[in-house]
């Protein structure tokens, strides 16, 4: 059996407001390359990104909308929008790092270039 495995790197758009982000040209590259990575998706901008060391991160945690409310333990959670479908930070169990991508007010982005463990440019 042979397995064939190709990894091609292309041109993606961003869909987002930052102009820092939104302008440039990005491509796909390798995640790990020395293990898993992890995704679960709970519903609607909610996701968990558990690395292959263990490190996990949440993003948009949502609050009460009719999806199940998860148990989970974060290092890291990420907001990319402060809305209740976005920013239910309290959901994450423990004591984790809380990114938020708005500044006060909303009208402008944070600028977040953080190292935790393993995961960069958070």
């Amino acid at each position: 059996m042979v397995i064939l495995s190709c990894l091609v790197a292309w041109q993606t758009h961003a869909a987002c407001r930052n102009p820092n982000i939104a302008g440039g040209e990005y491509f796909l590259m390798p995640a790990a390359a020395s293990g898993f990575v992890e995704i679960k998706w709970f519903g609607h901008s909610f996701f968990q990104i558990t690395s292959s060391s263990g490190t996990k991160v949440i993003t948009d945690p949502f609050g009460a909308m009719g999806f199940p409310m998860p148990e989970v333990w974060p290092h890291v959670v990420t907001v990319g929008r402060e809305h209740g479908n976005h920013n239910n930070v309290g959901l994450g169990k423990g004591n984790p790092i809380v990114l938020r991508g708005m500044k006060d007010g909303g009208s402008d982005w944070n600028q977040i270039n953080s190292t935790f463990r393993e995961c960069f440019d958070l």
